[in-house]
């Protein structure tokens, strides 16, 4: 993703997807912080998926979970270059997929930073989950799959890792 410093409009389009990012994100999780523990910390919503309260002080799906000074060295090293790496994909960007890509993970990363900042741990309330799911051509089942609770910061930096994959794979 060589090339120019991109234009004047992609740093408004930037900055608009990392407000509306970081603030839809911030909303849900504030309200979720003062309605959630209350209702017990769960709260059902049709059959594949739950509101819960979940705190996470490591990374991704609950790893490193235990809060550990190494574990947050690393953690915040990794956050720190990766970031560094985002923006400048944001600013050598010449499209505006490959602009809001990176700033899909920044603001995702934003939010979450903010979590750990104000919280001391990353606020998760989003389960899917199966509740039985007959595997083809086995004679397997599996009941009550739950996916690893996330957030919309998640979200937006899996979608922005998503998007930016395929850009580099088709080289544009």
């Amino acid at each position: 993703m060589a090339g120019k410093r991109i234009s004047g409009r992609f740093y408004t389009i930037g900055a608009l997807i990392f407000c509306a990012v970081v603030l839809l994100d911030q909303i849900t999780k504030a309200i979720v912080n003062k309605f959630l523990p209350a209702a017990g910390g769960y709260i059902p919503v049709c059959g594949f998926l739950n509101l819960v309260f979940v705190t996470n002080k490591g990374i991704s799906f609950g790893l490193l979970n235990t809060g550990a000074t190494w574990q947050l060295a690393i953690i915040y090293t990794a956050i720190s270059l990766s970031c560094l790496w985002l923006v400048r994909t944001f600013l050598f960007a010449s499209t505006v997929p490959q602009a809001a890509a990176p700033v899909l993970m920044l603001a995702g990363a934003s939010g979450n930073i903010l979590d750990r900042v104000i919280h001391g741990a990353v606020i998760d309330f989003i389960d899917f989950y199966v509740s039985e799911w007959s595997i083809p051509f086995t004679n397997t089942t599996i009941y009550d799959c739950h996916w690893p609770a996330f957030n919309f910061a998640d979200a937006a930096v899996v979608c922005g890792g998503i998007m930016l994959f395929f850009i580099t794979v088709r080289g544009k």
